[in-house]
């Protein structure tokens, strides 16, 4: 009795082992298997394919939905399911591209310009208007910035006399050694 109830349960088992189906996902076009496929069956139970894409379907179903997001979805019937089920992949395609450019150095010249020009209200903040109003208490015992704004003011005047002189100093001081070493090779010819 025992070996017949051990015959029919191993009987029983086969059955519905024979009654599951497997079925491999791949892609149509590279033959391959697709893995982290979503299965739907009737809607309600999910699989998802591993590395192999091979599945294990239900005895009976209704519907098989299968996506991933780089396929197309593809819905069967039980009766239509074959041993594989291949996926055609989601290509976006463009028409017709149109390439338009644009000269920027006007543009750049342009923003330059603006950058360059100051506002009025930032140049009084730079250079303060000075009265009596506008006395600096502060200024007056600053004796590091006194001696550096009397400093400017010398080499500002000396810069202004090499302006208006008639030649700059290092000029001259050229010329007058080309003019000494002409007359040492003067010299040697008499």
């Amino acid at each position: 009795m025992l070996r017949r109830l051990f015959t029919l349960s191993l009987s029983l088992l086969a059955l519905t082992v024979y009654a599951q189906k497997k079925v491999v996902i791949y892609d149509l076009e590279t033959k391959v298997p697709i893995r982290q496929a979503r299965v739907w069956v009737d809607h309600a139970r999910t699989f998802t394919t591993p590395y192999t894409g091979v599945i294990t379907l239900p005895e009976k179903f209704d519907t098989l939905v299968v996506s991933n997001p780089k396929y197309l979805t593809y819905t069967v019937t039980a009766k239509n399911v074959g041993d594989s089920i291949g996926l055609i992949p989601r290509t976006r395609t463009l028409g017709e591209v149109e390439i338009v450019g644009e000269d920027l150095t006007k543009r750049f010249d342009k923003n330059l310009s603006e950058w360059r020009k100051q506002d009025k209200k930032e140049l009084a903040m730079i250079h303060p208007k000075t009265s009596l109003a506008d006395f600096d208490f502060v200024r007056l015992f600053d004796f590091k910035g006194r001696a550096r704004r009397k400093r400017t003011r010398k080499v500002t005047e000396a810069l202004i006399k090499m302006e208006n002189q008639e030649q700059d100093p290092i000029k001259r001081a050229y010329e007058k050694a080309m003019k000494e070493k002409g007359e040492q090779e003067e010299e040697p010819n008499k």
